[in-house]
């Protein structure tokens, strides 16, 4: 009887084992379906987290998690949550955020994120409570709203403008 080890290159340049297969007469297909979610977290237009609560501490992330903010993968598992979040900058508002997921289980807030030069910005942030062998986790999809943001600016410009030339002058009211 022979194994075969199928292996593939994380985004940091490390190999995994993504499944193994024993040779025997009959052939077993690899699990296509956890192949297939790791690829598709791996190449995500969003940012994804896994957080311990406890800590704070990014435990992992896909790539757009740490090439958006110009971090490496090592330099942002060094990383907590409060190092990056604008929002939740201390550990009372860390503790605060922690209750709320516990009692609602998951929340969608809007933040910036500090990438390593010090610039924001601005995130869409979807964070899930999640249990795994007794233990728990957050896991939060990171979407990068900046275009959003300009252009939701530009609305907010034109709209005072319309109101600047259609609202009367003092003169008309004489």
């Amino acid at each position: 009887m022979d194994i075969n080890i199928v292996k593939a290159a994380a985004s940091n340049g490390s190999k995994l084992i993504i499944g193994y297969h024993k040779k025997t007469n009959t052939r077993k297909p690899l699990d296509l379906d956890l192949i297939g979610l790791n690829l598709l977290i791996e190449h995500s237009n969003d940012a994804i987290y896994i957080v311990d609560p406890s800590t704070a501490k990014i435990l992992n992330c896909n790539k757009n998690a740490y090439k958006r903010l110009k971090y490496t993968y090592e330099e942002i598992k060094g990383k907590t949550v409060l190092d990056i979040n604008a929002r939740v900058s201390n550990l009372k508002s860390w503790h605060y955020l922690v209750k709320r997921l516990r009692i609602k289980e998951n929340i969608l807030i809007e933040s910036s994120h500090t990438k390593k030069d010090g610039k924001r910005i601005p995130v869409e942030i979807s964070i899930t409570l999640a249990s795994c062998n007794s233990n728990e986790y957050f896991i939060a999809i990171v979407r990068d709203i900046s275009e959003r943001k300009k252009k939701e600016i530009c609305l907010w410009r034109q709209a005072n403008l319309c109101l600047l030339y259609t609202s009367p002058s003092p003169r008309d009211q004489r």
